[in-house]
């Protein structure tokens, strides 16, 4: 066995070996040790026609057979049980010249293919924003080093019909790692073609993910929610064999996903995206524009982000092991740090043009969800409710909602409304609780001769809440002229009269 190639002697009998000895792959994509590894199609010629294999090529240049009994594969101390068939998108003369030369003729850096690209998106889509055509181009390179990332982000192009959503999904099935474009998969190919081949994803139409009813599109979007982070696995029970019993299988759903749609995602999944907003441009030159696939740049293009996975992939597994961010916190820092890694291998300004799109992007997500939180619209009413009262007080149900529709009539009017199946005061009661301000049940109070129910609220715990939010980015207002509660709201001791 030669230790320093960690190769087994071809002479040595796997027999002498134990499970624990291989290393599972994934061969459509992998990153196993100081290499990368891809699936490319293999075809030769033989008496019977053309005979099509499927074959590891190695950063390196050395190339592995995936042929049964896969002793190739073996001979490298790995295995598999999931076999790729991807489609030829590595072009066999630049594949050859890497096999053979390692040479630098056909290589380009990362900042010259995502001047590349910039310059074929600027052909062909109209963006209103120059920063969105460097996140799409980071974003399209990204999915050749996918599974060096815990997380990778999903795109969502949104925007009205005639705006460019479908050419930019054409553009990125012909430029993004294995991409599979579709509006009708069923649940069974749609996770079959990503476990195999770690398919990028492309899904024109998805306004029946919304709410959906039918089966299949219940379990396509258990599959997209799932598989925006690596791990992610699907369960399925197959019939397997000629005894036909039914046998549980559990399907890989991580890769890079796409969705364009006139309408909006569910939030679940909305939260796992990117947001683009298309629109529809005046500049007819572009819009006429067709998208040729037998033209030249598209393989070219593939063929130059082989050659950065191929040649760059150590570069991108250090700098994303490094990157860091104080303002891009939680699952927006995990979505954006695949972007950023690539913007930043690249140069300052396009690291710049993603990281101001992302932080804007950001706040505008966190606006929108702000718009649709109740709690700390409530927190922040309870917090001016015990000012008034300087301090820590007893308050009642009917106090605080009455305090609440007074203090955002525009969010909570309706509690004052003649709903026969509400009770303003047990629904204020739940949205104590699930803020954290009160637990258990509420207890009879006397108020003004009459006994009630309520909760005694304390200033501080409420404050507490509200620097929570701050804390993860949120910034929570009643208007335009209140300062956000990130400078607003500070920790201290109930306020007391003088």
């Amino acid at each position: 066995m030669n230790m320093n190639t960690n190769e087994l002697d071809p002479t040595e009998s796997n027999a002498s070996l134990d499970y624990n000895d291989f290393q599972e792959i994934i061969p459509a994509l992998d990153f196993i040790n100081e290499h990368a590894y891809v699936a490319i199609p293999k075809r030769d010629v033989t008496d019977k026609g053309m005979v099509t294999s499927y074959q590891l090529i190695r950063s390196d240049g050395k190339a592995i057979g995936l042929k049964p009994p896969y002793t190739e594969l073996m001979a490298l101390k790995l295995y598999s049980e999931r076999m790729p068939a991807p489609e030829a998108r590595w072009s066999n003369t630049s594949l050859q010249e890497f096999l053979s030369t390692h040479g630098e003729s056909s290589y380009q850096d990362i900042s010259k293919v995502i001047a590349d690209l910039v310059a074929i998106l600027k052909k062909y889509i109209d963006f209103e924003d120059d920063r969105l055509i460097y996140l799409i181009s980071c974003w399209t390179i990204a999915t050749y080093f996918h599974r060096v990332f815990v997380a990778f982000p999903y795109l969502h192009l949104n925007g009205n019909a005639g705006s460019g959503k479908t050419k930019t999904l054409i553009i990125l099935s012909l430029l993004a790692f294995n991409a599979e474009l579709s509006a009708s998969n069923t649940p069974a190919y749609t996770i079959r073609i990503i476990h195999s081949n770690s398919a990028t994803l492309l899904l024109d139409e998805v306004e029946t993910l919304k709410r959906p009813k039918d089966e299949d599109v219940k379990t396509i979007v258990a599959i997209l929610n799932s598989g925006y982070k690596k791990g992610a696995r699907v369960g399925k029970a197959e019939q397997i064999g000629k005894s036909q019993l039914w046998t549980p299988k559990k399907y890989d759903a991580y890769s890079p996903k796409v969705f364009a749609g006139i309408q909006g995602l569910d939030a679940t999944l909305a939260s796992r995206c990117i947001p683009i907003t298309m629109v529809n441009s005046s500049n007819n030159t572009i819009k006429n524009v067709e998208v040729y696939e037998q033209d030249a740049h598209w393989p070219k293009l593939r063929d130059a982000c082989y050659w950065l996975l191929m040649k760059e992939h150590k570069a991108v597994r250090r700098h994303y092991s490094q990157l860091s961010d104080t303002e891009l916190v939680g699952r927006e820092w995990e979505l954006w740090k695949p972007l950023l890694t690539i913007a930043q291998l690249a140069d300052e300004s396009v690291y710049q043009q993603v990281r101001s799109l992302a932080l804007e992007i950001h706040q505008q997500k966190q606006e929108a969800t702000i718009e649709d939180m109740e709690t700390p619209k409530i927190l922040m009413a309870l917090e001016a409710l015990l000012q008034t009262k300087f301090g820590d007080s007893c308050c009642s149900l009917q106090e605080i909602v009455d305090f609440v529709v007074e203090y955002d009539h525009e969010h909570f009017g309706w509690l004052k409304e003649p709903y026969k199946q509400l009770r303003p005061t047990r629904w204020m009661g739940q949205q104590l609780r699930r803020a954290g301000v009160v637990s258990g049940t509420s207890r009879p109070i006397r108020m003004g001769g009459k006994v009630a129910r309520g909760f005694d609220l304390k200033l501080q715990v409420i404050q507490q809440r509200l620097k929570n939010y701050a804390a993860d980015g949120y910034m929570v207002t009643d208007d335009e002229n209140t300062p956000p509660v990130s400078t607003n709201v500070s920790v201290t001791e109930p306020v007391t009269p003088d």
